[in-house]
This record gives C-alpha cells, sequence and structure tokens, in this order.
C-alpha cells in the first residue's frame, strides 16, 4: 500500500505539469490532408494550402505546418498565431482552424516538436526556431504574434507569452496557467477556453473565482464539450478577441463594420441563453461582451442589462448550484483518489458505472462526465509511472481501472501491452498492441522505439501491425 499511496500524493502535480488529454484522443489524428503538402525551402509558400512538415532551414531537428490566408497579400505584413498541442501534432490545428485564417487574415505555424513532458524552456527554443524560420520565407507582423495552445499545449502558449514580450496575446484551451504565472501579474492578453464537460473545468471556474474576488481581469468562455480542441465556432469567438484587442492597442485598424458584426454575435448569443433561462451563463457572456468592447463602442445598455442579470434571483441561485457541484466534484475526486488504494475491481466496476448513470440533472451529470474524464487522466499518468518504475502489481491495478473508464481508447491496450512485457508475457502483449491498432493507435514510429518491446522486433506479427 506504500507504494500505492506514493503514487497518488503526486497526483497533483502529475495532473498539472501532463494535463494531456490522452485520455481524450479516442479518434489520433493524421497527417493527412488533401491541400497538404510537405516542404523543406525547396519551394514558395503556397496561399490557401497547408504545408504539412517545413523543416526550420537552420535547425533540421524542428519542423512545423503552416497555413498563409487564401489570396493573402504577399507584401503586407502577416498577423501570426503560433500553435501547441499536447501530442506534437501541428497539422491538428492548422488544419481545424484555416478557415478561420482565412476570414480574420492570420497566418497559422503548428509546431511539430513541442509536447507534454518536455521542459518549457524547449517549446521556448522551438517558438523562436520556428520564428526565425517563418521570417526567412514571409513578412510577419512581429507587433502582431499570438500563441494558441491545447491542454498541455495551452499551458505552453500561456508561459511563451509571459515570457516573451513579442507575443501579445494566449489563448489557451483545456487548461489554466502555468504554476509561475499568476493571474494578477500577465503581461499580455490571456483567454482561456474550456468546455463544460472537460476535466479542467474547475481549475478555470477557480481561477476565475480568484480573479473575481479580487477583481483582477479574467477573460474566459465555455462551451458544451469535453477535453478537446474547441470547436471551429468557438475559435471564432477567440479569434474575434485576438482582433479587437489589436484595434485598441492601436495595432490594427478600427472597422466598424466589424465591430458590429462582433457586437451582433455576442448580442445575439446572450439573448439565446437569458430565452433558455440560462441567466448565469448569460451575465458571463454579458460580462466578457463589455471588456471586449468597451472603448470601441458605447456599452451603457449592455452595463444595466448585466447589472440587471446579476440583480435576477435566477441568477444567484444558478451560481449557487454551480458552486455546489463544484464543491461536489472537489469531493468526489478525494474520495476516488483514496478508492485507487483500498477498493477491488469489482467496486470499481459497480462505480464507473454509477458514474456513468444519468442523474436527471444536466449540472450533475457533466460533473460525472468530467469526473470519468478526470479518472482516465488519473489512472493513465499514474499507470505511466508505475511502469517506468516497473513496478508490476501498481500498474496492473491502474491500467485495469483506466480499461473500465475508456475501453474504446487504444492508449489503455497499449498500456497493457507494456505490463505483459513486464511480466514475461510477450504472446499477450502481441494481443495487446493488435488491440490497441484495432482500436486506432497509428503511431508507429513510437512502437518501434519503445525499449520496451525490442524484443518483439523480430516477431512477425509484430511487424504486421500496421499492415
Amino acid at each position: 500500500m506504500k507504494t500505492f499511496m506514493n503514487t497518488i500524493s503526486i497526483l497533483t502535480l502529475i495532473l498539472l505539469l501532463f494535463s494531456c488529454g490522452v485520455s481524450e484522443n479516442k479518434e489520433p489524428g493524421k497527417n493527412t490532408h488533401s491541400k497538404t503538402e510537405k516542404s523543406g525551402h525547396s519551394k514558395a509558400i503556397k496561399t490557401g494550402v497547408i504545408i504539412n512538415d517545413i523543416v526550420c532551414r537552420d535547425n533540421p531537428g524542428t519542423s512545423y505546418a503552416l497555413y498563409v490566408p487564401e489570396g493573402a497579400n504577399a507584401k503586407a505584413p502577416f498577423p501570426v498565431v503560433f500553435c501547441f498541442d499536447p501530442h506534437a501534432n501541428g497539422l491538428l490545428p492548422v488544419e481545424k482552424y484555416k478557415s478561420l485564417a482565412d476570414v480574420f487574415g492570420f497566418v497559422l505555424a503548428g509546431s511539430n516538436n513541442s509536447k507534454n513532458g518536455l521542459p518549457l524552456t524547449e517549446s521556448e527554443t522551438f517558438l523562436q526556431q520556428m520564428l526565425n524560420d517563418l521570417s526567412m520565407q514571409i513578412n510577419i507582423d512581429k507587433s502582431r504574434m499570438a500563441t494558441l495552445g491545447f491542454s498541455g499545449g495551452g499551458r505552453v502558449a500561456a508561459w511563451l507569452a509571459g515570457n516573451n514580450r513579442d507575443i501579445g496575446a494566449a489563448i489557451s484551451c483545456g487548461a489554466g496557467l502555468p504554476p509561475d504565472l499568476k493571474i494578477n501579474s500577465l503581461g499580455f492578453d490571456y483567454l482561456a477556453l474550456v468546455g463544460n464537460e472537460d476535466f479542467n473545468y474547475t481549475e478555470i471556474w477557480k481561477l476565475n473565482q480568484t480573479a473575481e474576488e479580487n477583481q483582477w481581469p479574467l477573460n474566459w468562455l465555455v462551451f458544451d464539450g469535453k477535453h478537446e480542441w474547441p470547436p471551429v465556432e468557438v475559435m471564432r469567438e477567440a479569434f474575434y478577441w485576438i482582433q479587437v484587442g489589436a484595434i485598441k492597442n492601436g495595432l490594427a485598424e478600427k472597422d466598424e463594420q466589424f465591430i458590429r458584426s462582433v457586437e451582433n454575435h455576442f448580442s445575439t448569443k446572450t439573448g439565446q441563453m437569458i430565452g433558455e433561462g440560462s441567466i448565469f451563463d448569460a451575465a458571463t457572456q454579458m460580462d466578457f461582451t463589455i471588456r471586449l468592447l468597451d472603448g470601441l463602442t458605447n456599452v451603457s445598455t449592455k452595463e444595466e442589462i448585466l447589472n440587471r442579470l446579476v440583480s435576477d434571483q435566477a441568477y444567484n441561485q444558478q451560481k449557487q448550484a454551480l458552486e455546489q457541484v463544484i464543491k461536489l466534484e472537489y469531493n468526489e475526486q478525494n474520495k476516488l483518489l483514496g478508492a485507487f488504494t483500498a477498493r477491488d475491481i469489482k467496486w470499481w466496476k459497480d462505480a464507473i458505472r454509477e458514474i456513468n448513470r444519468d442523474k436527471g440533472n444536466g449540472e450533475i451529470n457533466r460533473m460525472n462526465k468530467r469526473l470519468v474524464a478526470w479518472l482516465g487522466l488519473v489512472a493513465y499518468l499514474s499507470g505511466e509511472r508505475a511502469l517506468h518504475k516497473q513496478q508490476a502489481d501498481v500498474a496492473g491495478q491502474f491500467i485495469t481501472i483506466y480499461r473500465l473508464v475508456e475501453p474504446e481508447n487504444p492508449e489503455q491496450a497499449y498500456q497493457q501491452a507494456m505490463l505483459d512485457m513486464l511480466n514475461g508475457q510477450p504472446d499477450s502483449a502481441i494481443k495487446s498492441l493488435q488491440e490497441a491498432v484495432k482500436l486506432g493507435f497509428d503511431d508507429e514510429e513510437r512502437l518501434w522505439q519503445e525499449k520496451a518491446y525490442l524484443e518483439l522486433q523480430g516477431n512477425a506479427d509484430f511487424q504486421r501491425l500496421f499492415k
């Protein structure tokens, strides 16, 4: 039991440093696209085409995915958004948000090197190498550079902005701030995006509560979703925020038509929330809209609406109900942490079945979805740590729980294969790897580099895993 307790005692630190989203990544991204090309520096940069793998001329070990807006004027300086995926899949955000890049005129550059588990200083090096390389190819507006990241990449995005004066804005999705950045002393514009079923939702909620209590400004937007890169329509709002910030800081010309479109978008969204009776959400959205547009248009009417919303009895009721759910969630997390050491697998089967049961309450159901995702992450990270320490019994407990929580996630089968090898069962390991591939595991390079599988490399079934 002592080994279990040592594992549990570091979970808070692990979750903060490696909030990676593996447990939600059920469909690994493919590095292919109908308009994707690979390029060194032999070709001029094309507009309207994703270039998947640009190798930095002066740093061949560093590469990035790139999208330059279609029809862009090559002579004009480009605003650039540098993107950071927790699994070093630079193509994923570039491909996902290319349509927004066309609308807003932003260049998107996604790192293929920065990933969870690396020191933040290494990500800073990758950023500088990307910037230097990109500067050789296009005219960058260095007064308008932003970072964007998801999960562990979201913390990277914030940290890079906090440690680089040239980065004026950071969008962090599904994650809060890294430990050495404080909300009251940020030297850049910060926006947090989080799904209401994201296991990091409570972290960002707490960050916002701290900001409110101390009257510090915090920009955050909540969307319907889990721990994932936000949908395009949500990221559109984040890009509105970047563009409006540039206008307010005198870095972009004020466009009255654009300002009206932003105002109409958020007014419509707030009106829909009011119509649905979501008064607390409407007030939160209105507060964001006021801070976004203040100084660019008259916000007095919006301030009056906000005052009426926060005075409404439903606002306090909904806020208090959500606060109670957040408190309950923390309590449930603590109980489940203790259960890792004290409960058998039968108990876990019953507990997971109960958590997944529809409770007939939207907030409670969302909380339980966050708990399930959080359980998957804790089990995954703890299993990884135990495997690294070659603690087979400990790893077996966590991997079994992980398989119960997320049976369709290929990572649980991959971990089981590593455990099989640790237990001297190569035939079982092959079967587990076949299951992982069937579930969607597609990282052949990772498979061949894994030291645990060295003795399997001559096995014909191992060699046929991806054939």
